[in-house]
């Protein structure tokens, strides 16, 4: 009888132990763009939602890509070498829980996307930019899980776009598109509220089951 009793309560224990241990991962995301820089685009991505159990940790991935076409003109009376890069900044910025706080790690989180492309034109001639679709991505661990405690978290996204001639002696004209966009995710990791699976119920209800036997037939 005694061993029968260890025995149950060494797996009452370990299925508890199992039921402790699953870990719950949840991703969400919202995207921005693709759009005709420079632009601002209100941002909304769901928080954690506390009734699932314990939030113990948040990673962040934040991606954004581009797409720099057009044409470069020499208008000078001679050829020129030069060269021409185009850059786009696409920056972040948050409230945390209530819009009181700031999100650390997110806030003012900017992405920068560049392409350069060396010429030499003779005068009047144009030649074609890219096209170039550069992309970039960070990941980070954000350290105030009380801000992701909300049904809605609340960011704005802003891009700045700018052109770098060097050379050609202020003869060079260019007609440069430039389109922004990307994506924004969250990973919650959490401990679940402890929910024992079926089966683990009715292993757990057979041993109580088998318990009572024993009793009734040392009886």
């Amino acid at each position: 009888m005694s061993s029968l009793r260890s025995t149950f309560i060494a797996s009452a224990v370990a299925l508890a132990t199992a039921f402790s241990a699953h870990a719950g991962v949840i991703t969400v995301s919202t995207s921005f763009g693709p759009s005709t820089t420079d632009f601002t685009q209100p941002l909304s991505i769901s928080g954690f939602d506390s009734t699932l159990g314990t939030l113990t940790g948040v990673t962040a991935t934040y991606t954004a890509n581009a797409n720099f076409s057009g044409t470069v003109t020499n208008t000078a009376a001679n050829a020129q070498t030069f060269k021409i890069t185009e850059s786009v900044d696409l920056n972040l910025t948050s409230n945390g829980t209530a819009g009181t706080s700031n999100i650390t790690g997110l806030d003012g989180k900017t992405l920068s996307l560049t392409a350069t492309q060396n010429y030499s034109l003779a005068s009047g001639a144009s030649s074609p930019f890219g096209p170039f679709v550069p992309t970039q991505s960070s990941t980070a661990a954000l350290t105030d899980l009380n801000d992701f405690l909300t049904n809605t978290l609340t960011l704005n996204l802003s891009t700045l776009t700018g052109t770098t001639v060097i050379g050609g002696g202020g003869n060079i004209i260019n007609n440069i598109a430039t389109t922004a966009g990307g994506t924004l995710s969250l990973q919650y990791t959490f401990t679940p509220t402890a929910v024992p699976e079926p089966a683990s119920m009715a292993l757990l209800g057979m041993g109580l089951v088998g318990l009572g036997f024993a009793r009734r037939k040392k009886a």
